[in-house]
């Protein structure tokens, strides 16, 4: 089996997670990629298609960068179907375009390059605590 991700080439740095493609949807399997100007989402649940043993991933969203004014990285607490998640708020000055991505807590290593990577292209990022009460996930 091979994977191949659309402008594979641009990307700096990828991570799985979860992510909601459609408002009200369920999130799902998702990998954030950073590009040079551009962040990218890849839906991880299922490849667009499947040609001879190559599975592609087509781009699903993209945002970016100098669209993005904070990245706020969450500490998820209050709820112990999330305790194993983090959750990435990428703040954008229209509230409405703003979107979360949540990780896996095992990723944290790869999470610090991902803010780092982002600090070096301009785009700040915090730290905060957030109680929160899942109910689709």
């Amino acid at each position: 089996m091979k994977i191949k991700l659309d402008e594979y080439d641009k990307v700096s740095f990828l991570i799985s997670g979860l992510f909601q493609f459609e408002e009200n949807a369920l999130f799902s399997q998702a990998a954030l990629a950073i590009t040079e100007d551009e962040i990218l989402i890849y839906d991880d649940h299922r490849p667009t298609d499947k040609n001879e043993g190559v599975y592609h991933y087509a781009i699903k969203k993209r945002f970016k960068i100098c669209d993005i004014d904070l990245v706020i990285d969450e500490k998820i607490t209050g709820n112990a179907d999330l305790s194993n998640y983090g959750r990435l708020y990428f703040y954008r000055e229209d509230d409405e375009d703003s979107f979360e991505f949540y990780y896996m807590q095992n990723d944290k290593k790869e999470l610090y390059k991902l803010l780092k990577e982002l600090n070096k292209l301009g785009v700040p990022n915090t730290k905060k605590t957030a109680k929160i009460k899942a109910t689709k996930f």
